[in-house]
Parts: structure tokens; sequence; C-alpha cells
């Protein structure tokens, strides 16, 4: 089930198509791609991020059947980088892991490209992102980085590279959107055996909203934008959100 680069030679080699702009189309496709599940519905923000004449910041969450929430985020900061963020997270009767997507890069050269199904609760995680990125495939990116410190709610699978030319950021792009569709088939199938929330889910999303919080590298970006205060209520509010 390994993706193919679906982008032509003059798509990757065209100048005028810059790895922001890959990005951004990105983000589109994901918001589009959530947006056509069956019985999605785009729920308001809760907190609107303050805007500026250099920065561009748009943020699409929805709900679904199939899963509680999922938050698309494109922020860009003008001729300076950009991050999409994409967080899908399953109900809570059902132990499937969080799906996780981020990029970040500046004009030329993107610095990371992370991608993860999270376990909540003990045991193997169904679906499996090792199905979608054996290690076969991994092998073929020159720089792949290791989990964070802080990141221990991440599964052994975490994928997570610095790509070094277009061509791997096409890949991991495609790869991204594979596990997306894996992922996304594999909630809408899914028909957990609890109706009621279960314990152990909660306290797994629970975690992961914890640990995501703690992120220095999110925190210190944001309030360098927006400043602290409102940094921590963007992260609280629409990053992360704790489960009721």
């Amino acid at each position: 089930m390994v993706a193919k680069c679906h982008a032509t030679g003059d798509q990757q080699n065209d100048p005028a198509v810059t790895i922001i702009d890959r990005m951004r189309r990105k983000a589109d496709d994901f918001a589009v791609s959530i947006g056509a599940q069956p019985g999605s519905v785009e729920e308001p923000v809760p907190a609107k991020p303050p805007h500026g004449p250099n920065l561009v910041w748009v943020n699409r969450v929805f709900t679904a059947p199939s899963f509680r929430r999922a938050h698309v985020e494109w922020l860009e900061i003008l001729d300076v980088f950009a991050v999409a963020h994409v967080v899908i997270l399953p109900r809570l009767n059902d132990p499937a892991p969080i799906f996780g997507f981020d990029m970040i890069a500046g004009r030329k050269q993107a610095t990371g490209i992370f991608l993860d199904f999270s376990p909540v609760v003990a045991g193997p995680c169904v679906p499996d992102l090792n199905a979608v990125i054996p290690q076969s495939v991994r092998d073929g990116f020159s720089n792949l980085r290791v989990r964070p410190v802080w990141g221990n709610i991440f599964s052994p699978e975490f994928f997570a590279i610095r790509p070094t030319s277009i061509d791997e950021i096409e890949l991991a792009l495609s790869l991204a959107d594979t596990a997306s569709r894996v992922y996304l088939d594999c909630l809408g199938a899914r028909r957990p055996v609890l109706s009621a929330p279960d314990r152990n889910v909660v306290n797994g999303h629970a975690a992961y909203g914890h640990a995501q919080r703690l992120n220095p590298h999110t925190f210190n970006m944001l309030s360098r934008y927006i400043g602290p205060q409102q940094a921590r209520v963007f992260i609280d509010d629409v990053l992360f959100p704790l489960p009721n």
C-alpha cells in the first residue's frame, strides 16, 4: 500500500511552485478529504487567532460520525515560514490511534515532515503506519529524524524526516495522502463495541493533548508572533483541546 509520487517532473522542477505552495495545497487537500467524509460537518473555531499584514492563518475544524474532531491548520508568515498541521481524533468509544501530520518549512527549505498514528490505549495500533510506510520506504529518505524527547505519546512507527530535495518532499506528501485515506477509511469501517466513552480511551486522548501542549517549540514560535497569552489560548483551545 505504498504511495507513489504523483507529481510530474514539470511540477517537481517548476521554480514557480515553491515549497510553501506545495504545503498550502496539501493543507487544502486534507480539509477537502476530511470534509468529504460521510456526515462531516464544519464547526466554528473556538478561538480566532489574530491576523496581520504578514500573517495568513486558516483553521478549519470538522466533526463526523466516525471521528469526534479533525483540525486542519495553515499558518504562514509571509516570506519567512509556514506550518501545515492536521490532527484527527477518533470517538471516545473507539480505541483507534490519533492521526497527526505536520510540515514546517521556509521559503526555500523544509525543516521537517512528521506523520504518526499515535496510540491511545495499550496494544497494537489499528491501523498500523508501517503498513503505509514500511522500513524499506523509510530507508530511501536521506535524513530521518528521531522522536522528540517529549514525544513518548507517539508510536514506534513515528515517521519524521528533514527532506533534502523536492522529490523527497513530494514522496513524503504522497505518503501522507495515503496514510490519511487508510486512516479515515478504517475509522469509517470500524464498529466500536462500546456505545459510551471508554475511560482508557479518554485518558489516552487527554495524555496526548497534555503532552502536545508541553511542546516548547510550538509555544515559543506562536509567542513570537502573537504573544504568550494568545499563544496559550490557541494551543489549549484550538490545537489541543482536552476531551470533555
